[in-house]
């Protein structure tokens, strides 16, 4: 008698500060001057933050966010979440 071997797919787990992540790229979205304020100068767009709310990332994951090179938001979110 055979036993097949079934893997489990990964479980996805957020990293620290994913809600963050999840809040600019949902208004990147939402909002196209957003989006290419992010997209062109990430370090401006979390520090004006969006629609009077703002954005918690620390020194560190600015610096990573500052480094990002994406021509659209895909490419941007892709990157992000090596993070």
């Amino acid at each position: 008698m055979m036993h097949a071997i079934v893997s489990q797919p990964k479980q996805y787990i957020p990293k620290k500060g994913g809600q963050e992540i999840s809040r600019i790229l949902s208004a990147a979205v939402i909002n196209h001057d957003f989006q290419h304020t992010l997209l062109n100068d990430p370090i401006a767009a979390i520090s004006k933050g969006f629609q009077g709310e703002c954005f918690a990332f620390s020194p560190k994951q600015k610096a990573s966010l500052a480094n990002i090179q994406a021509a659209d938001l895909a490419g941007f979110a892709s990157r992000i979440l090596l993070m």
